[in-house]
């Protein structure tokens, strides 16, 4: 919110409620002494005179400690207004805990809504939510209509809230209700409600509307403030924002100068509002070539400016040298690039490093985001140099930079579980269950619920992050770079990390492929990382067509054959560009990213070869050893091997039984609750038959078992959600699931209003009774639907397990996600704890899935470990069959 147009609206806000105590005139001239401190920013003036009414309610008035509270919160108001936010919430909650004893008194109310004001600066609308809920109820409940400024504020501080938790349209619904008071009362917090509403609107491309409001804004300053208003400079910056996004270029610029003039008068030429002001200017130039040279002198204005005034590590610097390198890739300035995207690297990760330790996922999301697109442009642009110019720091950066995000949330999530795990905090421990059991109520949720539901587990996930942040040291994200990981390559080793990015668009009319690939190879000896290019996803998606990610909502593990059509041009399109650069290369460690997720790259035929060449000859897995990878993050931090032990403990669960227990004819049970979730809305949607009984499946764990007697074996409707649970916290080494593969296809909106992400409740293992839920629509009263989603199993502790086996089909499948990688069960196993994953890519028989996974654990008890035994079991499958759709379905990731 505003901060400067919330000065006005508070003050009166603590005015209307002000306590009958101060009929007394001496505090009633020293309250009025404080608001008009307050309302001229003499905040230091403010807190004397605070601190005096402090001392005089608690000396003098001590039998009214009503009088009291009204002081800390007016303080509180003013730490909050002053931008000091955690001194705020510390004195509001004391003015909250008097107030709890006057419920009668509308003080509380304002100050609680004030506490909601002070934690959506702090970026937290979960905690926000809950002040402004509470202030509501006391509101209609105890005072039955009155206080209409106080309504409108609490409706202002909601519209707030649900902006935050990506829900414009509710967002909206709430300002529009306090705009509309505001307005007709003449009050000062209707320019804050209008700040506030713009951003919601230019989400929902209400250009025109912003217009309106803004003129209105203005009309309303002009009547009551003689044309003069400390935010009048933020309406034509709005202003020129609208006409921007309309076309309307000249009459942008004009706003845009009015705004700088006007924010220069107010705060001076070296202050952030004048910075922000060059930065719309420096943008707006951008879009015409003749005025780049103008762009880029409002950018480094902007630059200096922010440095200038001690934020030389604030984001707005970062985002501001990522456009200026932009437009210097754009005029052709290629040395200057490298230096500035150089800094903004540094401050991504400083920022990040500072900030991750105390906020909650939905913040780190937001504050990745902002390092994915500089981090993008490092790559997009290196790609675009390298045409012209080898430029070996642009190539050094680019691997630095994959090789931080990669992984970067993620890695953060495990490591705050494996803090949690190890501090011995029971209060952190019964916190994390808390979290994990609202998020298994999100599952067995309808999307109304959602809402609420998500703005409750962003509470608990910041009250973990403030807590567990004493265990910080525990949880530091060793910084690598690329030397590192040259280091522990041996001199027949190679490193290559594929990376997908957007790219780099010179001109408007551009109307090629905007997704690109590339490899980056690090070899013992080389002086920087080989950046080769490679081709467009159209081109990849093309030739991937056929083993796609199915369209059905589940995905059989029956014998549905595809035929990948891979061929020479996959190894034309992928591995030849850096043949050359790997030649003499035994072992290659390599990691995927978009699509290449999908690509078993054993399978990959070598040019020149037919069907009469022999199978030990034909493919890319008979030219190196292929060592999969999340991350080449993992070739510094040390890859440790599997190797079969006696006494291993090994849990195998297969042979399900998907039918619901006591389940009638009709296929009612009377202890089944109704189901509006997700999964069950999209089942409605869909034309699907209930999950077969797969024979094979239980042939399979059956065989495993009799070749290891000490493994545990769950079979039938033993084989339950509830029996996976119960490995938490004691999983086994090895984990073996034999079941049908989930995956729901990608909808257009991936998160519900409530903000909850759908990607990771779109892949998931049919488990004991699944077919409860495909054919009747219910849940078992312990929420329990048959379908274990990736959701659920990501808050699993499965730290003790360093394999997963998932023999089902198509469980590599997810949502692709930039570096953070595949949305869907690997993910979820990850931050589960696993260490490594062998999963399929697409539809395989039964039959030879048994026979491969046999083959596996007969290597792997035989004394191999886990790479070699697959390898192995691979080669074996492919001398009965030499049919890549059979044996290099499964891969093993690590």
């Amino acid at each position: 919110m505003n901060q400067m147009v919330r000065i006005l609206a508070l003050t009166l806000l603590l005015v209307v409620v002000k306590p009958v105590s101060l009929k007394a005139q001496g505090l009633k001239t020293l309250n009025s002494q404080i608001q008009n401190a307050i309302a001229s920013n003499d905040f230091d003036q403010a807190e004397k005179m605070i601190d005096f009414g402090l001392k005089v309610a608690t000396e003098k008035y001590a039998d009214q400690p009503v009088l009291t509270a009204f002081f800390l919160s007016q303080k509180g108001a003013l730490y909050q207004k002053s931008q000091r936010a955690s001194k705020a919430v510390f004195i509001l909650n004391e003015a909250l805990a008097i107030y709890d004893h006057y419920p009668n008194d509308p003080g509380q109310i304002a100050t609680l809504i004030t506490a909601g004001d002070t934690y959506l600066d702090m970026d937290q609308p979960g905690e926000a939510l809950q002040f402004f809920d509470k202030a509501n109820k006391l509101l209609t409940t105890n005072f039955n209509g009155q206080y209409k400024e106080l309504d409108a504020a609490i409706n202002n501080g909601l519209g707030g809230v649900y902006g935050r938790l990506n829900d414009p349209e509710q967002s909206l619904i709430f300002f529009r209700k306090a705009i509309s008071y505001y307005k007709k009362a003449a009050h000062p917090g209707y320019i804050s409600a209008v700040l506030n509403m713009v951003p919601e609107l230019g989400i929902l491309g209400y250009t025109d509307e912003i217009l309106a409001e803004i003129t209105d804004a203005e009309a309303f300053i002009a009547h009551w403030f003689e044309g003069k208003h400390p935010s009048l400079w933020r309406l034509k910056t709005d202003r020129g924002q609208a006409y921007v996004r309309l076309g309307k270029h000249q009459m942008a610029d004009i706003s845009f100068k009015t705004s700088l003039a006007l924010a220069k008068a107010q705060f001076g030429p070296t202050s952030m509002p004048v910075a922000i002001v060059h930065n719309m200017i420096a943008s707006l130039y951008r879009q015409d070539s003749t005025t780049y040279t103008r762009s880029a002198e409002h950018r480094l204005e902007a630059l200096r400016i922010t440095k200038e005034i001690g934020l030389a590590k604030d984001i707005l610097v970062a985002r501001s040298e990522n456009d200026l390198s932009s437009l210097y890739m754009t005029m052709g300035k290629h040395k200057l690039v490298a230096p500035l995207l150089s800094e903004a690297i540094d401050i991504v990760q400083h920022i990040q490093a500072k900030n991750f330790g105390f906020i909650s996922e939905k913040q780190k999301e937001l504050y990745a985001k902002d390092g994915a697109l500089i981090f993008n442009n490092t790559i997009s642009f290196t790609s675009s140099i390298i045409e012209h110019d080898e430029d070996s720091l642009m190539q050094q950066l680019s691997y630095n930079a994959a090789l931080y995000m990669n992984g970067l949330l993620l890695d953060d999530a495990r490591q705050l579980r494996n803090v949690i795990r190890k501090s011995g905090d029971t209060s952190l421990v019964r916190l994390y269950n808390q979290s994990v059991d609202l998020k298994r109520q999100i599952i067995g949720s309808s999307t109304q619920q959602q809402t609420t539901l998500s703005a409750e587990v962003d509470l608990v996930e910041r009250q973990l992050a403030r807590l567990s942040s004493v265990y910080n040291d525990l949880r530091v994200r060793t910084q690598l770079d690329w030397k590192h990981i040259q280091r522990k390559l041996a001199p027949a080793q190679a490193s290559v990390t594929f990376v997908r990015y957007n790219a780099y668009i010179a001109t408007a009319n551009y109307n090629g492929d905007s997704i690109l690939y590339a490899a980056m190879v690090i070899r013992p000896g080389y002086t920087y990382p080989r950046f080769v290019r490679l081709g467009k996803e159209s081109q990849l998606r093309q030739l991937l067509a056929d083993s796609e990610t199915p369209t059905a909502l589940y995905t059989s593990r029956g014998p549905r054959f595809g035929t990948i059509t891979y061929g020479d041009s996959l190894y034309r399109l992928v591995w030849q560009p850096i043949e050359k650069l790997v030649e003499g290369v035994n072992r290659v460690y390599f990691s995927a990213d978009g699509l290449l997720h999908r690509v078993a790259f054993a399978a990959i035929p070598l040019p020149g070869t037919t069907a009469k060449t022999p199978a030990s000859k034909r493919y890319l897995n008979s030219r190196h050893e292929l060592y999969q990878l999340f991350s080449t993050r993992q070739i510094a931090q040390g890859i440790r091997p599997l190797r079969w032990q006696s006494g291993m403990s090994v849990a195998l669960l297969g042979g399900i039984r998907y039918e619901p227990a006591g389940t009638s004819a009709s296929g009612n049970n009377k202890d089944a609750k109704e189901s509006d979730t997700y999964l069950q809305k999209a089942i409605q949607t869909s034309n699907l038959i209930p999950f077969p009984y797969l024979d094979a499946t239980r042939q399979e764990v059956t065989a495993i078992h009799r070749l290891l007697p000490q493994s545990v074996l769950t079979i039938g409707t033993d084989a339950s959600e509830k029996r996976f649970r119960q490995f938490s916290g004691n999983s086994p080494a090895i984990l073996h699931l034999a079941t049908h593969g989930l995956f729901i296809p990608a909808e257009s909106e991936n998160k519900s209003p409530g903000g909850i992400d759908k990607a990771l409740m779109r892949s998931g293992l049919a488990m004991a009774g699944a077919n409860r839920l495909w054919q009747t629509g219910t849940q078992l009263p312990e929420g329990d639907d048959g379908v274990l989603t990736a959701y659920e199993v990501a808050d699993q502790d499965l730290s003790q397990t360093r394999l997963v086996v998932l023999s089902a089909c198509e469980t590599a499948l997810g949502d692709l996600r930039g570096a953070e990688g595949v949305f869907g069960l690997q993910r979820s196993f990850r931050l589960a704890g696993v260490e490594k994953l062998l999963m399929s890519l697409w539809p395989v028989d039964d039959i030879r899935t048994q026979q491969l996974m046999t083959f596996f654990y007969t290597y792997l008890k035989a004394g191999q470990d886990v790479r070699s035994a697959f390898k192995t079991a691979q080669l074996d499958m492919q001398k009965q069959v030499d049919d890549p759709t059979i044996w290099a379905a499964f891969v093993l990731v690590e």
